[in-house]
């Protein structure tokens, strides 16, 4: 059974985008590729995360970082993935 969503989260000044397709016909192999963007008044631009899961693993992926209000540069961290498995 491959399922597919798209959710919108708003709330005050934040808000946040799901765009979602999985697949668990087999519950030892779940298939899944999640796409998220978030915005908010608390950080300039957005922030955007690229999660996968295949064969066990689970990769994660920052697309974008915003602006933070404070001295933290995550933007050496975009583009890359990360494997959990």
């Amino acid at each position: 059974m491959e399922q597919e969503d798209f959710i919108v989260l708003e709330k005050g000044d934040f808000s946040a985008n799901i765009n979602s397709s999985f697949d668990i016909n087999d519950l030892n192999n779940i298939k899944l590729l999640s796409i998220i963007s978030a915005s908010s008044n608390f950080f300039e631009g957005k922030a955007g995360i690229e999660i996968r899961a295949a064969d066990n693993v689970y990769y994660f992926k920052i697309n974008s970082t915003p602006e933070l209000p404070m001295p933290v540069d995550l933007a050496s961290l975009e583009k890359q993935w990360i494997k959990i498995d």
